[in-house]
């Protein structure tokens, strides 16, 4: 197993649907059908029970979950350590952004966030801001520029370096959410975090 394997079981661990998995792994249902199949058998233990109505992990499949999760949280950790000791900002930034600034201000941002930040290595995914903002709520961006009324239960500061390469781009955004909290039009305006 590697670590794309323990992101394929968490797929399936959290969607406990074999075509969604597929869709949030940029896959198909088949291909992911198939490495299901040769982890089971490396591993020599059935890991889940497939149905019309999803999948259901097997008592063997729970404890191999519970395991690479563990082990995903560890090597996240041992990177974010890593990293913490560059003497630059460098990382994985997940962030989701809704279509119409994807399509006609995140271009412009990207370069510019490229050229300061040559050692970040980006993720996108677009999207309608709702959507955005529930994969945001749902832990599987870190970021989020959307439109609309979207709160957040505990608002904390936005890492200013991330932010601060675009806040003049972000005007005329309703709210700028990262999984802590976020910044008003106002706060980017002003350049200060809303707490």
């Amino acid at each position: 197993m590697d670590e794309k394997d323990f992101e394929i079981l968490s797929a399936l661990s959290r969607t406990n649907n074999m075509t969604r998995a597929a869709e949030l792994l940029f896959t198909t249902q088949s291909a992911l059908s198939k490495r299901i199949i040769m982890i089971e058998n490396e591993l020599g233990v059935r890991l889940m029970l497939r149905s019309r109505t999803g999948i259901q992990f097997t008592p063997e499949g729970e404890t191999v979950l519970r395991h690479i999760t563990r082990a995903s949280e560890e090597l996240r950790d041992m990177r974010e350590e890593l990293e913490q000791s560059k003497p630059y900002v460098s990382g994985t930034l997940n962030t989701g952004v809704s279509v119409n600034y994807a399509r006609y201000t995140l271009p412009d941002v990207l370069v510019s966030f490229r050229r300061d930040y040559p050692a970040v290595t980006l993720h996108i995914t677009t999207g309608q801001s709702r959507g955005i903002f529930m994969k945001l709520m749902n832990g599987e961006i870190n970021t989020a520029i959307v439109r609309g009324e979207n709160q957040t239960s505990a608002p904390h500061t936005i890492k200013r370096e991330i932010l601060e390469i675009s806040a003049d781009d972000l005007k005329g955004f309703d709210a700028v959410i990262n999984a802590y909290g976020g910044w008003t039009p106002e706060a980017l305006d002003m350049h200060t975090p809303y707490l």
